[in-house]
């Protein structure tokens, strides 16, 4: 039944002509740009970018899903198809995009939840002499050079009118780093404790079945419901959600940033800018309990050296593109200065090798 009803959806899209993702040339770093029409059907939204990445995606695909071993893999793409009920129109964006990839939807699905399992970052929010709110952040993940040829800058749109932007993955709806008028939220990855207990890994699958949101859809639904830092930070704060995560959301007033530590179904931790505080940052380590590993060192000494009275915007790129904040598995920067609507995003690279 449920096959009937999405291929009578998408035969009534193709009759009916609806707009799709459009090309809009690309931003001054030369990243590719693209429309994506909140408006339109689901089907219909990323198939524009799916057909022009389709080559890359599928480079991408095949090594992540690589790693489940070949007997699973029957069982778990079927799973990950039962679970369309859960987001169905997150799940039709899915099943368009498979049609332009020419890729099982389900495949796909097991793909969304790439973070629930591994990724590494870094987030830093300062506000500057003048009391301006900077945020950047690195993001960092596996396959980096062929993450790095499936990346774009999407602009979400309603009513022909932009609601907000993202650095996006093609072959992905959910979002890890995005800006609208007010603020901006960017994802680390807390790093799961299953890397030592097994049985945190079967809760994060758990939660799967239990109908929580995966993280990158936490804040996809931040962007595109609120319009306010405050709304922003209560929505991140309390929604619960697959895994654990670090969430680093900035505004436009003075102080307006944090970095909200968050637990599956609450918070752990948050660290705010205040009077005090100039800056806070963020890589994956749980740092108010002691744990600063040599990203989270050279961030905070890199930041203390500049100061309060000389960080500016470029600094604190320039800081992030160096080793060992840049690394073999860093795949892009941006720059979000909500004050002045500025998202700047670019590709970053380096041959040295990911700190632990």
């Amino acid at each position: 039944m449920k096959s009937l009803i999405l291929s009578l959806l998408c035969l009534g899209l193709t009759l009916s002509g609806n707009a799709v993702s459009k090309y809009m040339g690309k931003n001054s770093n030369g990243l590719p740009m693209y429309s994506i029409d909140l408006d339109t059907p689901a089907e219909t939204r990323f198939t524009t970018v799916s057909a022009d990445f389709k080559d890359g995606v599928n480079v991408v695909l095949g090594q992540y899903l690589s790693y489940i071993p070949w007997f699973l893999m029957p069982i778990v793409t079927e799973v990950a198809g039962a679970l369309w009920w859960l987001q169905p129109e997150y799940y039709q964006e899915l099943v368009g995009m498979g049609s332009s990839l020419g890729v099982d939807p389900k495949s796909l699905m097991v793909a969304q939840y790439a973070y629930e399992f591994s990724a590494f970052c870094t987030s830093v929010i300062a506000h500057d002499p003048n009391g301006q709110i900077i945020h950047s952040r690195n993001l960092d993940f596996a396959f980096a050079d062929a993450m790095r040829n499936i990346t774009y800058e999407a602009v979400f749109t309603r009513n022909e009118t932009e609601v907000f932007r993202a650095t996006m993955f093609a072959g992905l709806n959910g979002v890890m780093t995005g800006h609208r008028e007010g603020f901006s939220i960017s994802l680390n990855e807390r790093k799961p404790s299953f890397r030592t207990n097994p049985w945190d890994l079967l809760l994060n699958i758990a939660n799967i079945f239990l109908g929580f949101p995966q993280i990158s859809h936490v804040i996809r639904d931040t962007l595109q419901e609120c319009s306010t830092y405050s709304c922003a930070f209560n929505k991140l704060a309390t929604t619960s959600q697959i895994a654990p995560s670090y969430y680093a959301v900035s505004g436009i007033s003075n102080y307006e940033g944090a970095i909200i530590s968050r637990d599956r179904y609450g918070v752990a931790h948050i660290d705010m800018l205040s009077e005090e505080n100039w800056y806070v940052a963020q890589t994956n380590d749980d740092h108010w309990t002691g744990v600063c590993t040599i990203r989270c060192q050279y961030v905070h000494q890199t930041m203390d050296s500049i100061g309060a009275a000389n960080i500016t915007a470029d600094k604190m790129v320039d800081m992030l593109k160096q080793w060992p904040s840049n690394n073999e598995h860093s795949i892009y920067n941006v720059l979000m200065i909500n004050s002045q609507n500025v998202y700047n995003s670019q590709l970053i690279a380096n041959d040295k090798p990911a700190p632990i």
